[in-house]
């Protein structure tokens, strides 16, 4: 009778093990790669760990600046876009700067992406959105503040990303645009 219930107990930790390892995949968003690249359009995303460093990532940083690598969370149906510190995924909001350890890395972005001031208080036209469907549109945008670049969201005409231990808000920014809009 022990062996039996022990077994059935067993195969039933095994069947919710599986069960729940399907719903996480099945729940993942599009472009959401957790383990290897993912091509999603014009985009490449991977996620990074440890103390791998990529270098031939893209940059948000001017010329001739150390790189600036744009990172992406997934934050329930909302994506978040923030820049990589210290091995984490630094996103503001709320007055505060969030750091992330599960994230995605941009690696190449569509050929001839640049960065845009805007222009009053709409985004440039060409803005690419990075949230791929998910969520509200996002866009990433880029502050220079105190000589270092960080890269955040455009929300309510202003660029929001986390710095140090707070929210950095600026609305002297750049935005990332495709191609054609230059």
């Amino acid at each position: 009778m022990r062996k039996t219930r022990s077994r059935r107990r067993a195969r039933h930790l095994a069947g919710a093990l599986l069960a729940a390892l399907v719903m996480s995949a099945a729940a993942a968003p599009a472009g959401a790669s957790w383990e290897s690249p993912k091509s999603t359009g014009d985009y490449v995303w991977r996620a990074v760990r440890g103390e791998e460093f990529l270098k031939d990532a893209f940059s948000a940083a001017p010329e001739g600046t150390a790189p600036v690598r744009i990172c992406r969370v997934h934050n329930y149906r909302d994506v978040l876009i923030g820049y990589l510190d210290n091995w984490l995924c630094q996103v503001g909001g709320d007055g505060m700067s969030r750091p992330y350890s599960i994230f995605l890395t941009l690696i190449t972005a569509p050929d001839g992406a640049h960065w845009q001031k805007p222009e009053g208080e709409e985004v440039p036209a060409g803005a690419l959105e990075l949230n791929e469907g998910y969520g509200p549109p996002t866009y990433a945008c880029r502050v220079t503040y105190e000589g270092k670049t960080v890269v955040g969201m455009v929300r309510e005409s202003i660029c929001s990303a986390g710095y140090v231990d707070g929210e950095l808000r600026s609305d002297d920014y750049e935005v990332l645009v495709g191609g054609g809009s230059k």
